[in-house]
């Protein structure tokens, strides 16, 4: 199990009143090292093996690139992680069931915190140690 120094959510802060498009909402976040289930997939052989990843056609981006969900840094004591969940495309049944395997875990989570977003604000986080979405 991994351990770090205890969490403090970051604040919300105001931006811009131009970003007319920023809605206020719910926002789930997760700390990698958090996640009750990180030592089980985190340990999975698929865990560092380069998957598919695409983006939805109204992206207009065509190609696809591959890179596992768990990064290895040797300069970083922890996980960091690359997953978005939409983007990810399996190549097989084995790739299918580690993804929904990770998908349900995320779901049942209980250590995931839930911080009110308001509205023209955002929070800027590290992507690789927070996963984040909205409730």
């Amino acid at each position: 199990m991994f351990t770090k120094p205890q969490t403090r959510f970051p604040t919300p802060q105001p931006v811009s009143k131009t970003l007319s498009d920023v809605e206020g909402g719910d926002l789930l976040l997760l700390h990698v090292d958090d996640w009750q289930d990180l030592d089980k997939f985190y340990n999975h052989p698929l865990a560092k093996h380069k998957l598919q990843w695409g983006k939805p056609i109204s992206k207009n981006v065509a190609y696809k690139n591959f890179h596992p969900i768990f990064i290895n840094d040797k300069t970083e004591t922890h996980p960091q992680m690359s997953f978005i969940d939409q983007f990810v495309v399996p190549l097989n049944i084995a790739q299918g069931l580690y993804l929904y395997g990770i998908g349900g875990s995320l779901k049942k989570e209980q250590n995931t915190s839930n911080l009110e977003l308001p509205e023209v604000s955002m929070l800027i986080i590290n992507n690789y140690y927070w996963l984040h979405g909205r409730d």
